[in-house]
């Protein structure tokens, strides 16, 4: 096998981003997709990221459910989200 390069180059999938933000944000996404099936829903997210998506045009075909200061499994802090499926 051989070694792995001891740089990135410019331009390449890692370059501009931060790793751990990454492992953040796919370990998060990996807890809400858990909490589905605590709150019997096909999908979920948080309330500021559906807050985000319908600023920038997102039309939701059905009325959305809130769940407020919801504990998900993982997480220290209650979580606002939103029924999106």
């Amino acid at each position: 096998m051989s070694p792995l390069p001891s740089r990135v180059r410019e331009g390449s999938f890692a370059s501009p981003l931060n790793p751990r933000k990454i492992g953040d944000t796919v370990n998060r996404a990996a807890k809400l997709q858990n909490q589905t099936k605590a709150e019997a829903v096909q999908a979920l997210t948080t309330l500021t990221c559906r807050d985000l998506a319908i600023a920038q045009g997102y039309n939701a075909r059905r009325v959305q459910r809130e769940l407020p200061a919801r504990a998900v499994g993982g997480v220290a802090e209650p979580m606002d989200l939103a029924v999106v499926a």
